[in-house]
């Protein structure tokens, strides 16, 4: 059986639906992004049955905007770091 490698896409998306609940629940109600950065340290070597950890902690809070920063890591490795900016709908 071949392995499957994690593919940038579903990276990104696993970031987005972990940021977007997040903002949500900071906003109680909907939120949209307006600004989404990634960094990748070591993702190549990333397979889809690996466990991942995705850590995002509010960085700033404004009325309308939360800046979210992200690590990703596996086995206390850091994959990948990202920062979003997201607005209240």
């Amino acid at each position: 059986m071949s392995e499957v490698y994690l593919s940038l896409d579903h990276l990104i998306k696993l970031l987005i639906k972990d940021k977007q609940d997040i903002s949500k629940s900071v906003f109680e109600k909907k939120s949209e992004i307006l600004s989404l950065n990634i960094d990748l340290c070591d993702f190549s070597s990333l397979k889809e049955s690996d466990n991942i950890l995705i850590d995002t902690n509010v960085l700033k809070k404004t009325h309308d905007v939360v800046y979210l920063r992200s690590i990703v890591s596996k086995d206390k490795k850091i994959i990948a770091t990202a920062t979003s900016i997201w607005q209240r709908s």
